[in-house]
């Protein structure tokens, strides 16, 4: 649901090549949410206290992107068009909602599960849910404006609580 919300947010700030970006949030959030429980599978344990720090750093990123974005949303601009999102971006936004799967493959470890079905099923689900999510965005930005940028400095500041 996290990479769903931020791939929302990255429609909301999305207007043209709305395809390609839906297309791109959606195999790059799938591939980090299909990868890192594996990665947490595998390496149990000895992630544990990189896990707690990811939080933190995870938790600072959102909140400066949120208040970034609310900030730009007040300001007092006639034309504002497109908001950049870049590669780099999308790449810090799919490890960031990927964290917690790092975790769940952690705890699957103790499971006995088999974590390639179960991390195909999170990344398949999620390159669904993300690619659609874009569209959203999109729908919102058009319906709301400039308020969904505000709306999702919000929305972002949220989660970057939730990662703590």
């Amino acid at each position: 649901m996290d990479a769903f919300t931020l791939a929302i947010i990255v429609g909301m700030c999305s207007r043209k090549k709305v395809f390609q970006m839906a297309l791109t949030v959606g195999i790059l959030f799938g591939i980090f949410q299909g990868v890192m429980p594996i990665i947490g599978f595998y390496l149990g344990r000895v992630l544990h206290d990189f896990i707690a720090l990811n939080s933190w750093v995870s938790f600072i990123i959102l909140l400066i992107i949120g208040i970034k974005m609310i900030w730009e949303s007040l300001k007092k601009e006639a034309h504002k068009t497109e908001i950049k999102t870049t590669l780099t971006q999308l790449f810090i936004f799919a490890i960031i909602s990927s964290i917690d799967a790092l975790a769940v493959g952690f705890s699957l470890a103790f499971m006995g599960v088999h974590i390639i079905k179960i991390a195909l099923i999170i990344g398949v689900v999620t390159l669904i849910f993300s690619f659609f999510g874009v569209y959203i965005g999109t729908f919102f930005q058009k319906f709301f404006g400039k308020k969904m940028e505000l709306i999702g400095g919000i929305i972002l500041i949220v989660i970057a609580f939730k990662c703590l």
